[in-house]
């Protein structure tokens, strides 16, 4: 598989599907296992992503990245994903699918507003 149709696949999954990718990839990380295999899904796997990746990046893809000026300058949210899922994949210790599922959600459901690309000060994380 060529990595645009593998990009285009990852792009064309559903909110759900790309938390149940993070979610599999954040637990093994964590756990040495896929949630499947050990717990299952948890409820709002939304608010747990939007929690650990106010948490966990914030800084890191908005201040550190420069996330709202990156998104200015691409204009294509497929190819800010793909260079954000780059930037990911080592910081967070995923797979590129990993990776690439993360960046798509971050880009296609809500990083603008935690970053605050319309005021260019990314929000600081509540402790």
């Amino acid at each position: 598989m060529e990595q645009g149709d593998f990009i285009g696949k990852v792009q064309d999954k559903g909110q759900q599907e790309l938390l149940e990718a993070w979610y599999d990839e954040y637990y093994r990380n964590t756990f040495g296992v896929g949630f499947r295999e050990a717990a299952g899904v948890p409820p709002n796997l939304a608010h747990a992503f939007m929690q650990w990746s106010v948490t966990s990046i914030h800084d890191k893809v908005c201040v550190q990245w420069e996330y709202c000026k990156k998104k200015r300058s691409m204009g294509q949210p497929a190819q800010l994903a793909t260079a954000l899922a780059d930037f990911l994949a080592p910081l967070a210790g995923f797979t590129t699918n990993g990776a690439l599922s993360v960046a798509f959600l971050l880009v296609q459901y809500g990083f603008d507003s935690i970053c605050d690309c319309d005021g260019d000060a990314p929000v600081k994380p509540s402790s």
